[in-house]
C-alpha cells in the first residue's frame, strides 16, 4: 500500500513539474530539462538506496511534501517582478492543496502504525 501511494505521488509531482516548466516555457523562460542541473538546483534531499521502514519513508514524505509547500509560499508570496507570477498561480494553488492533502494521508498513516 505504502509503494502504490508513493508511487502515485511521485507521479503526480512530475506532472506538476512539467506542467510549470510548459508555463515557463510558454512565457519564454528556461525551464531545466537537464538531471544534472535539476540535481545542482534542487532544494530536496536526494536518498541512497537502501532498505527503508515505514516510518523513515513516511517521515522523508512528509519532510519533503513540506519543502514543496514552503516553496509554494514562497512563490506566492514573490514580488513578482516578471509580471508572470499571476498567471502560475492557479497552478501553485492547485499543487498546495494537493499536498496538504497528501500530507494528512500521511499523518493519518502514521498514526495508524
Amino acid at each position: 500500500m505504502l509503494h502504490k501511494f508513493s508511487d502515485k505521488l511521485a507521479q503526480k509531482t512530475i506532472n506538476f513539474i512539467d506542467d510549470i516548466a510548459e508555463k515557463l516555457r510558454s512565457f519564454g523562460k528556461i525551464a531545466l530539462a537537464n538531471f544534472e542541473e535539476i540535481i545542482q538546483n534542487s532544494d530536496f534531499e536526494l536518498f541512497k538506496s537502501q532498505i527503508w521502514c515505514s516510518d523513515e519513508v513516511l517521515e522523508k514524505l512528509a519532510e519533503q511534501i513540506k519543502k514543496i509547500l514552503e516553496i509554494c509560499g514562497e512563490i506566492q508570496e514573490d514580488g513578482d517582478e516578471d509580471k508572470i507570477g499571476y498567471l502560475i498561480y492557479p497552478l501553485i494553488d492547485e499543487i498546495i492543496l494537493y499536498y496538504h492533502k497528501e500530507l494528512w494521508k500521511i499523518y493519518a498513516q502514521k498514526s495508524n502504525s
